[in-house]
Parts: structure tokens; sequence; C-alpha cells
């Protein structure tokens, strides 16, 4: 915290291993082709915790061969959508704020 500030703070290795389980733990238990929305902070290690459950409907790799990040996260984004997940960023969510009202 001393270099970097909390919202550009990353996932851990363990986060994002603990991110994919949960995102096949989810999918598991909904009835098939069953829509899903996400409210996600802007935080960076928010946005990669989405991307480790979005895997769980999608895997990244799939689009590794596309060199161009932008254009990469754009084409797994609307398989994802096609696949019915939705989400989006809500810059009000922060996770300091969560914390302090016992959220979690």
């Amino acid at each position: 915290y001393a270099t970097k500030p909390d919202n550009a703070m990353r996932l851990t290795k363990l986060g994002w291993e603990m991110a994919r389980m949960a995102g096949k733990a989810l999918r598991e238990q909904l009835p098939p082709n069953e829509t899903v929305h996400f409210i996600v902070s802007p935080y960076a290690r928010t946005v990669e915790t989405f991307h480790g459950l979005a895997s769980a409907w999608c895997d990244p790799e799939e689009f590794s061969h596309i060199p161009q990040r932008s254009k990469r996260l754009k084409l797994w984004y609307s398989k994802l959508m096609e696949m019915g997940l939705t989400w989006h960023e809500d810059p009000r969510i922060r996770e300091q704020d969560c914390e302090s009202d016992g959220f979690f």
C-alpha cells in the first residue's frame, strides 16, 4: 500500500484460482442457459475477480492468439454476452465502503 494505490492492487495467484473456482461453482448451480448479471467495481482486483468468474462461461485463452489486448477483450466480452453473461462497472462501489459497513 505504500507505493501502489488500493484501486490499482492486482489479484494474487491464489485470488485468480479462487475466482475461477467460484465461477465454476456458480455456473454449476445455475439452470442451463440462465442469464447472469454482475455489477463490478472499477478497482483492478475486482475486475480481475470478475474475469476469473467469467472464465467459467468462456475461457479467455480461446482468444490468446489475438495479439492486441483490447481486441481480445472485445471478442471475449462479446462471446460472454452471447452466452447470457452481462455486467457493468459501477464506480460508486468501492471495497472500503463495503468493508466499513460490515458487508463482508
